[in-house]
């Protein structure tokens, strides 16, 4: 299907919006934003229809990235600030109001959006507005951003960019590959930054498995060697010392097969290391509570997820799997106060999982 939105139809004295283009998405998590964007912007500009030329246009939308969420709340104020005389209205972004914290689920991210609307919008400035991933312009104000006059600017609502899919370099790993390792195949390894960071700080050498095959090009100028495939169906008669796979477990159409073919792989004492979510987290728990579980590009609930794990199906998988020497190591990210108050009138509480985003698994290989 087309990624490009499609003109919606005018009606008497509708507004043109012109919606500043995107490359297409080059993943099936990124394709799903794209079209959840899609919907919010049509929702929020229902009394509009889409301009094809930049001189049609009354208004114009600009999203900067493909992987930028913004949703019809904070698109709705935008346009209303802009209708009400404003040159050029943009929202905020998380990184700006909470550092670096990624959004854990679509809920958590409505209830921010949510606080920060009800504050009402704040001055900004031409030059955030022209950086902000969302923003909403006159289009007189558009054409001519780089001099003259124009009106306020304000700033209001909520977006958020989500990290570049396959551009990750996980430092985090380090501690779990053993020191020594002569050979390490990464499955999974997207443009080979954290493989690249194995054979800086560890001296040894990195095979990339990956799907994608521009991500793969780009793996290959870093890596020892990189395999374009899927390694669920991808067979090697070569051994190593360590097999990293980094949310990629829960990805796996059958996590059997994977689990064996690990074993073959490794040598001897080797160790399989992966890294896969808990579904036993507090964020997931609170929003079922709300009668909602909505995927996002990435994360606990992502949208190419098919297996969701909790401690106890996580270590029984991997044991029917053939490993019996496992170690489940929890990344941290603790029940906040506001809610840890209420599950303390409940009975049972697991507080351990409801604490734990997800799982460092270190499997040796016997």
């Amino acid at each position: 299907m087309p990624r490009t939105p499609q003109p919606l139809a005018p009606t008497p004295g509708s507004t043109v919006l012109l919606l500043q283009p995107l490359p297409p998405a080059d993943s099936p998590e990124f394709n799903y934003l794209h079209r959840l964007r899609q919907r919010e912007i049509r929702a929020a500009f229902a009394d509009c229809h889409l301009a094809l030329d930049e001189d049609e246009a009354e208004l114009v939308l600009r999203i900067a990235s493909e992987r930028v969420l913004v949703l019809r709340p904070t698109l709705a104020q935008l346009a209303a600030a802009v209708r009400r005389g404003a040159a050029a209205a943009y929202a905020d972004t998380l990184a700006a109001r909470q550092g670096n914290e990624p959004i854990l689920t679509l809920r958590s991210f409505e209830r921010r959006e949510a606080q920060l609307l009800a504050s009402g919008c704040e001055p900004g400035s031409l030059e955030e507005a022209l950086q902000a991933p969302v923003s909403l312009w006159r289009a007189e104000v558009w054409r001519e951003r780089t001099h003259g006059s124009h009106g306020p600017i304000v700033r209001m609502g909520l977006s958020y960019e989500f990290k570049d899919y396959y551009g990750d370099t996980r430092m985090d790993v380090l501690p779990f590959v053993p020191v020594g390792v002569r050979e390490v195949l990464e499955i999974g390894c997207a443009r080979g930054l954290t493989g690249a960071l194995l054979q800086e700080r560890l001296g040894c050498r990195v095979t990339g498995v990956e799907l994608n095959p521009q991500a793969a090009r780009e793996a290959a100028s870093r890596l020892a060697e990189v395999i374009v495939g899927d390694v669920e169906t991808l067979e090697l008669s070569r051994t190593f010392d360590a097999v990293v796979a980094l949310e990629l477990f829960e990805h796996l159409r059958d996590p059997f097969a994977f689990l064996e073919k690990v074993r073959r792989w490794l040598r001897p004492e080797g160790v399989m290391i992966l890294s896969t979510p808990n579904v036993g987290h507090w964020s997931v728990v609170r929003d079922l509570l709300e009668g909602r579980w909505d995927y996002l590009p990435m994360g606990l609930l992502c949208f190419t997820h098919l297996r969701f794990f909790t401690r106890k199906s996580l270590r029984d998988l991997l044991e029917l799997g053939g490993f019996a020497e496992v170690q489940l190591v929890p990344q941290r990210n603790p029940v906040p106060a506001s809610f840890a108050k209420v599950l303390r009138k409940l009975p049972g509480v697991d507080w351990e999982s409801l604490d734990t985003q997800g799982f460092w698994v270190i499997a040796r290989n016997r």
